[in-house]
C-alpha cells in the first residue's frame, strides 16, 4: 500500500539576500526537492531583525492564515535598518568589504568605521567614521532620530562581548528616543568574524501590533 506524505505550508526565514548565501541556497534546495509547500522568506537583515520576524511568525501562525503571516512580516520590513560598528578597519579588510589601502589609512588615522545597509538592503556599505565608540554610537543614534524611530519600533543592540559599548548605546538611545523599546543580543560567531570581537550592531524594525 502506498502512502502519500502530508505536506504542511512551511515558512523558512533566512538571513538577508546578498548579506549571505542562505537565501539562494534555500531556494535551490526547495527547487531540487519540488517543495512547493515551502516559502523561503528573505528577512533582508541579520541578527535581531531575523529574531523579531521569527518570533512574530510563530506568534501569528494560529491567529491568521499563512498569507496573512507573510503580509504582516513584510509590513514590519517597510521600516528597518542595521548599522555595524566593527572593532577596526582590519576586520573589514579581511572580510573583503574594504580595500587594503583604505584599511591601512583608516588604521593609521585611528578611525572607527561605521557601516550600514545599502538602500536595497543587500549590501553593507560605509556610513561614516568616528574617533571613539561614543562618537560612532552617537552618529548612529542621530540617524535613528532623523529617521523618526520611536516606541513603535523594536531596537536591537547586538554585540560581540562588548557590554560597555552596549550600555553606552542604550544610554544614548534612551536619551534621544522616549520609551525606546530596546533588546540586547549576543552576536553569533559567524557575524563576529566580520566585525571582530567587541564589534557592535544596532538595528531597528517596525513592530507589529501583536508583539
Amino acid at each position: 500500500m502506498a502512502y502519500e506524505e502530508e505536506t504542511v505550508e512551511t515558512l523558512h526565514i533566512t538571513t538577508g539576500k546578498g548579506l549571505s548565501s542562505a537565501f539562494d541556497t534555500a531556494c535551490g534546495v526547495k527547487k531540487s526537492m519540488d517543495a512547493d509547500y515551502v516559502t523561503v522568506f528573505d528577512s533582508q537583515s541579520v541578527a535581531g531583525v531575523n529574531r523579531y520576524l521569527t518570533q512574530l511568525a510563530a506568534h501569528l501562525k494560529d491567529k491568521v492564515d499563512f498569507d496573512g503571516v507573510i503580509v504582516r512580516l513584510n509590513d514590519c520590513l517597510k521600516e528597518t535598518q542595521s548599522y555595524v560598528i566593527p572593532v577596526d578597519f582590519e576586520f573589514l579588510k579581511r572580510s573583503g568589504r574594504l580595500t587594503p589601502t583604505a584599511a591601512i589609512l583608516g588604521s593609521f588615522l585611528n578611525l572607527k568605521p561605521i557601516m550600514a545597509q545599502s538602500d536595497d538592503r543587500q549590501h553593507i556599505e560605509r556610513f561614516g567614521v568616528a574617533r571613539t565608540w561614543h562618537g560612532a554610537i552617537k552618529a548612529v543614534v542621530e540617524d535613528l532620530v532623523k529617521r523618526g524611530i520611536n516606541s513603535r519600533h523594536r531596537i536591537y543592540v547586538a554585540h560581540a562581548f562588548n557590554i560597555e559599548s552596549v550600555n553606552l548605546a542604550i544610554e544614548l538611545i534612551k536619551d534621544k528616543i522616549i520609551d525606546a523599546d530596546i533588546e540586547t543580543l549576543l552576536l553569533a560567531p559567524a557575524m563576529i568574524t566580520h566585525g571582530g570581537p567587541g564589534s557592535l550592531v544596532i538595528q531597528y524594525i517596525l513592530r507589529d501590533d501583536d508583539i
